[in-house]
C-alpha cells in the first residue's frame, strides 16, 4: 500500500474561489468574494462581518458554517490534494495554521478548517486523514518558528512512501 503525507502552511491568501483569494488587499475580485461572503453571514446573523481581521472573519464563516453556503475553496492546494489523491492509496495531509495567543488579525486557524472541510466533502477518502496543526507562536520570528516546526516534525513518524511540502502560506 503506498502512502503519503502532504504537509502545508496556511496563508490568508489560500482560501477563496478559482484563483481569487479572499483576502487580497489589491484585487478587485477579492473585494467581491468578501462582499458575497459578508451577504451570506448577514443573512443569518443580521449584522456584517469584520473586514478588517481576516482571522475574524473566517472564524465567524466557520462557527457560523456560513462558509458551507459559499463557495470557498483552498485556491493553492487544490490541485496538488487532487493529483495526490489520485496517485496514493493512503494520503494525510497537516495543515499548519496559525492562531497565536492573543489571537492576530492575520491567523488563520478558521480558513485551515474550512479548508479541511472542503477538503473531506470532496475527497471522503481523506475523512479522518486531515488534521489542522495550530501554531501558537509569532510565526515572523524564524527563530522559534524553527523549534516549534521542528518540534512538530519530529512526531510525524516515518511510515509514508513519500512527504510533499506545500509552498503556500
Amino acid at each position: 500500500m503506498n502512502r503519503a503525507l502532504f504537509l502545508t502552511n496556511v496563508g490568508n491568501r489560500d482560501l477563496g474561489y478559482g484563483e481569487v483569494p479572499l483576502f487580497d488587499r489589491n484585487m478587485e475580485e477579492s473585494e467581491k468574494l468578501r462582499e458575497k461572503c459578508n451577504k451570506e453571514y448577514n443573512k443569518v446573523m443580521k449584522k456584517n462581518l469584520n473586514f478588517e481581521n481576516f482571522f475574524e472573519f473566517t472564524k465567524e464563516l466557520y462557527l457560523r458554517e456560513v462558509y458551507k453556503k459559499l463557495d470557498l475553496e483552498p485556491i493553492l492546494i487544490k490541485d496538488k490534494v487532487k493529483d495526490l489523491c489520485d496517485s496514493y492509496d493512503e494520503l494525510d495531509i497537516k495543515l499548519l495554521a496559525t492562531m497565536q495567543d492573543p489571537s492576530h488579525n492575520q491567523d488563520t486557524y478558521y480558513s485551515a478548517e474550512i479548508i479541511k472541510e472542503w477538503l473531506i466533502k470532496n475527497y471522503p477518502k481523506l475523512e479522518n486523514r486531515v488534521e489542522v496543526i495550530k501554531i501558537n507562536k509569532n510565526p515572523s520570528n524564524h527563530t522559534l518558528m524553527l523549534k516549534e516546526y521542528n518540534k512538530i516534525f519530529s512526531k510525524l513518524g516515518d511510515n509514508y512512501n513519500d512527504v510533499y511540502l506545500g509552498i503556500t502560506g
